[in-house]
């Protein structure tokens, strides 16, 4: 994925603009590998001292995810909730794979 563990949080960034800047899903990633990541770079935010509100990650991991994901995730979570959409996530994640395993 885009994540890079020598990028890992220093304190001058927003968690937020880091977030945005340092996760990035390609379609080729496994979405399971990208959900730990993305929980890695949360923890390390938190350990900081610094939060995240559920609304803020939640929208954060959708725009981390690739284009061709969007319309899935948009149409499974209505609240947007993380862990709304780490289900939905996981949902199609596994709806992907079962029709690339056909």
């Amino acid at each position: 994925s885009g994540y890079d563990p020598a990028l890992a949080y220093s304190g001058d960034l927003d968690p937020a603009e880091l977030a945005h800047k340092h996760l990035w899903m390609k379609e080729s990633d496994s979405i399971q590998a990208h959900l730990n990541e993305y929980e890695s770079l949360k923890s390390q935010i938190v350990a900081k001292g610094m939060s995240i509100e559920d609304e803020l990650r939640a929208m954060l991991l959708m725009n981390s995810l690739p284009f061709s994901w969007e319309t899935s995730i948009n149409a499974s979570t209505a609240a947007i909730k993380y862990s709304s959409v780490t289900t939905a996530i996981l949902t199609e994640g596994a709806r992907r794979n079962s029709f690339a395993n056909d």
